[in-house]
């Protein structure tokens, strides 16, 4: 009898730790996840300063040779030329919120 106790116990502790150390890394991994993201928007944002600050800086310099215009790519906003035949023909990146709007092509 006391040997099926001494068992049960055993199964029932185990269990618990097992619990406790799911809702440990479960924590652990909400924070990395929401680390990973406020990282990401950063990015994103000081991305987008920065493509804005060259577009000033291109235009002002006069180092812009054709202009081109923003369109959407799947998930990429590009910056490209008309072609013949309709096609674009990508030249660099255009920031968010762009789309339609002028863009520099060196």
């Amino acid at each position: 009898m006391h040997l099926v106790k001494t068992i049960i116990s055993l199964f029932a502790l185990s269990g618990f730790a097992a619990a406790q150390i799911g809702g440990d890394f479960d924590a652990e991994y909400g924070l990395a996840r929401r680390e990973v993201q406020d990282a990401r928007d950063g990015y994103l944002a000081a991305r987008d300063e920065f493509l804005i600050a060259r577009e000033e800086y291109i235009e002002k310099r006069g180092l812009l040779k054709k202009k081109g215009k923003c369109y959407k790519d799947g998930i990429q906003n590009l910056c490209g030329t008309p072609v013949k035949g309709g096609g674009m023909s990508t030249c660099g990146i255009c920031p968010r919120g762009f789309e339609g709007k002028s863009c520099p092509c060196p």
